[in-house]
């Protein structure tokens, strides 16, 4: 997801640091990011129809590790598919069930390793896997749970512009131009991160342009990189935003 080489373009916005500097603050998660990791881990059982609560565990453990540095955690997840994006969606429902087949045939040939590769390229997120992630994650405490309209970028993006959440949590690059001030990359297990500071985004570019540097020249850069349909749905999504505001 995001748009391609943007982390590092930005790369003289962001540290390396830890996620106990954000001790005590309110950190909103993109959820959907780390679920998709976490269906790649078990797909092979979800592809079978096998029960697993793989993925709800891999989530866990990081709102987990935020909780171990007393912070109150906003998980957001994904909600309805962008209208803008039905064909998109449709073309990626077709290659994931083409792939579901074929993992299928490689395992009667025996072909396990190749299998589960082959599985792993059709990990999507399902009703009953966003279900049960949530019922799991009612039971903890300093936890709340937010389900966007559509896709969880601009629900992520005004809750940090609107002072509900100090930063956000994802692997999603395209947080950046949606303007989020802060923003937890590469988290891991014992809380090493990457973390990205809207304010230093002028050390990204020339000095020339330095001297007149907005976030909105900033987007005029990036629209530059992207292909038409990721202006569109970037668009789209954008001005959804700004109608919540």
């Amino acid at each position: 997801m995001g748009i391609k080489g943007l982390l590092p373009y930005v790369k003289n916005a962001c540290r390396e640091g830890n996620i106990s500097e954000f001790e005590r603050k309110t950190i909103a998660i993109d959820v959907s990011c780390y679920l998709h990791r976490g269906i790649v881990g078990c797909m092979h059982q979800i592809s079978q129809g096998k029960e697993t609560d793989f993925y709800v565990h891999y989530v866990l453990k990081y709102v987990k590790l935020l909780l171990s540095h007393q912070c109150n955690v906003i998980m957001v997840f994904d909600g309805r598919p962008l209208p803008a994006k039905r064909d998109v969606n449709d073309e990626r429902r077709a290659k994931r069930e083409e792939n579901r087949k074929l993992g299928e045939q490689l395992m009667k040939e025996g072909k396990v390793e190749e299998a589960q590769k082959v599985f792993r390229m059709t990990s999507t997120i399902t009703a009953d896997i966003v279900e049960k992630t949530i019922q799991t994650a009612r039971t903890l405490d300093r936890v709340d749970i937010v389900v966007a309209p559509y896709e969880a970028d601009a629900q992520l993006a005004y809750l940090t512009k609107a002072g509900f959440a100090y930063a956000v949590v994802t692997e999603d690059s395209d947080l950046i131009p949606f303007g989020c001030e802060r923003i937890i990359f590469k988290i891991q297990d014992s809380g090493p991160c990457t973390i990205y500071d809207r304010s230093k985004l002028p050390k990204c570019v020339c000095r020339q342009l330095q001297q007149n540097f907005s976030f909105d020249l900033f987007r005029r850069i990036l629209r530059l990189q992207a292909t038409p349909t990721e202006l569109l749905l970037r668009s789209i999504s954008s001005y959804m935003y700004s109608r919540r505001m």
